[in-house]
């Protein structure tokens, strides 16, 4: 005979109020399971409820009678873990204090990091698992204005005159230009768009199958209002440097 377990009104009102602080989804449906069978709904309703498996479900209401809440917030699965796990911390641990230096950390580093410390190749896809074992995620930045920020890497643009005022004076002998850069890419793809007609007919209008990009560098000195602008075919630190030299020609700056 399979075993009844019984759960309280009282134990269903106390897991409907931990619920309003779970932020886990897993350990949500786990407890509104069991807030569902204190109720007095039965398992095959609640089954159907939150779209789950019977045994699955029994199995939550067995853990929490015999264990208590603390077993429903149980996320370990199994697998193959023999791989590195101390020795991964450690390995992003260096790769966490340079991205807290304001570096840009590339995937592609870490993997090569593993595969050296473990002595062999992992897949693509591989270190993303790592990273999220470890407590990394992926999101999206946040971006927000120079001014409220605290890192040191906007501390030029926060105090730029007493910054200025240090460059004349290391360079006394020289005239000193404050000039703000920036690049900008400019294109077009042509492509035929989607249109109305009458069935059996697929009408067919000129195409040109042209990808067009060209690449703008500029700078601009804010206090006489002169800028140089130039026209590069392509966006890397070669067309950047080229840049820098035609600017450094023209306002006769070293």
């Amino acid at each position: 005979m399979p075993i009844t377990y019984i759960i309280s009104k009282e134990d269903a009102e106390k897991i409907k109020a931990l619920r309003k602080k779970i932020n886990n989804k897993q350990v949500d449906k786990r407890l509104y399971a069991v807030e569902l069978r204190g109720e007095g709904m039965s398992n095959k309703e609640i089954a159907e409820k939150l779209d789950t498996s019977p045994k699955v479900l029994s199995r939550w209401v067995s853990a929490y009678v015999k264990h208590g809440i603390e077993s429903l917030y149980d996320n370990r699965k199994g697998g193959n873990h023999r791989n590195m796990s101390y020795e991964e911390a450690l390995l992003l641990s260096g790769f966490k204090k340079a991205s807290e230096n304001g570096q840009i950390v590339e995937v592609s580093e870490i993997k090569k990091a593993y595969e050296d410390k473990a002595g062999h190749k992992i897949g693509a896809g591989h270190i993303y698992y790592i990273l999220a074992r470890h407590g990394w995620r992926k999101v999206m930045s946040r971006s927000c204005h120079p001014k409220k920020s605290k890192s040191g890497g906007y501390r030029s643009l926060k105090k730029i005159t007493s910054e200025v005022g240090k460059i004349k004076q290391t360079f006394s002998n020289a005239t000193v230009r404050l000039m703000f850069q920036d690049e900008a890419g400019f294109g077009r793809i042509n492509k035929p768009k989607y249109c109305w007609c009458q069935k059996g007919i697929r009408p067919c209008v000129p195409c040109h199958h042209i990808r067009e990009y060209r690449y703008v560098y500029g700078a601009v000195e804010p206090v006489t209002g002169e800028s140089q602008f130039l026209i590069i075919t392509y966006c890397n630190t070669i067309c950047m440097n080229i840049f820098l030299n035609h600017l450094s020609s023209y306002t006769n700056i070293e």
